[in-house]
């Protein structure tokens, strides 16, 4: 061979050994990034192994937790619906008084107005004698009582004509 074959060929080698060199480089450091990739995923599960009694029971506390915080909000919606319905019902029960209260006097009213129209009204033994008057309280008579009552209204009527009173 010639010595500038040679040079080619070394050359050549020179890259084929520094390709082939990159090759394996790369490949090492692949499986070594593999290696690494599974030995941290082994120790997790290792630890999360160890761990797993804790964990567990970080768990269940956190849930026991927000179990009672829940709880807590359940109860003071309760006791705010509780103390709505309780200020709707005495506002139901003040105004059912109030009205109660209105028709109260409104009825006051209305007996104070009857009573004061009776005592303008003319009392018919107001104007009889004794005699006439314990005659005007008796229970009426038995038998005819509507010829007898209208008789007994002409006489009071001419009693009352008599006295000065006429209608």
């Amino acid at each position: 061979m010639c010595k500038s074959s040679m040079i080619v060929f070394d050359k050549f080698s020179a890259q084929n050994f520094d390709r082939q060199q990159e090759i394996e480089e790369k490949l090492i450091e692949e499986e070594t990034a593999r290696r690494v990739e599974e030995l941290v995923a082994k120790r997790v599960e290792e630890e999360l192994e160890k761990r797993k009694d804790e964990i567990e029971r970080e768990v269940l506390r956190r849930v026991e937790e927000a179990k009672r915080i829940m709880e807590k909000q359940l109860l003071e919606e309760l006791e705010r619906q509780r103390q709505a319905e309780l200020a709707a019902q005495k506002a139901r029960e003040e105004e059912e008084r109030a009205k109660r209260e209105e028709l109260e006097r409104i009825l006051e009213e209305n007996n104070r107005k009857i009573a004061e129209a009776q005592a303008k009204l003319p009392q018919p033994w107001a104007f009889c004698g004794p005699q006439q008057a314990t005659l005007t309280h008796s229970p009426p008579p038995t038998g005819g009582g509507i010829q007898r009552a209208s008789g007994r209204r002409r006489a009071f009527r001419a009693q009352q004509a008599s006295a000065g009173h006429g209608s």
